[in-house]
């Protein structure tokens, strides 16, 4: 099934008019759930070596750190290119830029395009748990990865604090997790007869992870 896409073009990084050299990235050809041709456009080129960087849109590290695809062969004069990229996630926002550069020269690139792939987002879930062994000074939360969705690995933690809305300590879990799963974390050192609000949450270099509900307990007399 083909994919419905939205496009949007985000600023010029150079315009057309301002430099002999000029590359213009197009919107996004042919496209499915877990593929997308990526389109670009070079004007006045002699030997220019042209490709995309390509990246998750809401994924931190690799807008940061994004991937860089390599077009075969150089191109002279104006011509249009392409690169087929696969592996991707259904229903996730990816983002790319086309580029261009002649020998001993720095890369120029054209303008930012988005697009959305079809179908239902792989989300990665984490759902808050309850509490064991509660005393007046100590506690155990507990959370649970629901599903991993587009993530191979997650960092998981629990966030505490004494308001809600503020959980601003967190306890990370010690290693990744792989699959779904539970786990928890002993909290000692509290104050007796005092509420707390907590959440389990998670973090992913491939995906944006879903943190739990808030909830909170109080601690005996």
């Amino acid at each position: 099934m083909m994919a419905l896409l939205v496009s949007v073009v985000v600023g010029l990084s150079i315009g057309c008019s301002e430099a002999d050299l000029c590359v213009e990235t197009l919107n996004v050809g042919i496209h499915t759930t877990t593929g997308a041709t990526l389109c670009g456009k070079l004007t006045d080129g002699e030997g220019t070596e042209v490709g995309f960087t390509f990246w998750q849109t809401d994924v931190y590290l690799q807008q940061q750190n994004p991937t860089i695809f390599t077009c075969p062969g150089s191109i002279t004069g104006t011509k249009s290119f392409y690169y087929d990229v696969g592996n991707l996630q259904p229903g996730t926002s990816y983002s790319y830029k086309a580029w261009a550069k002649k020998s001993g020269e720095d890369k120029i690139f054209g303008d930012t395009v988005s697009f959305t792939t079809d179908g239902q987002s792989a989300s990665t879930v984490v759902a808050t748990g309850g509490t064991t062994n509660l005393t007046s000074s100590s506690v155990t939360l507990h959370g649970e990865v629901v599903s991993m969705g587009s993530a191979s690995s997650l960092m998981v933690e629990i966030q505490v604090g004494t308001a809600p809305g503020a959980l601003g300590t967190s306890y990370t879990i010690a290693g990744t997790i792989q699959a779904p799963s539970t786990f928890s974390v002993d909290l000692s050192g509290l104050s007796p007869d005092t509420t707390y609000y907590y959440r389990a949450a998670g973090s992913s270099i491939s995906a944006i992870v879903t943190p739990g509900e808030e909830k909170s307990f109080k601690t005996l007399v």
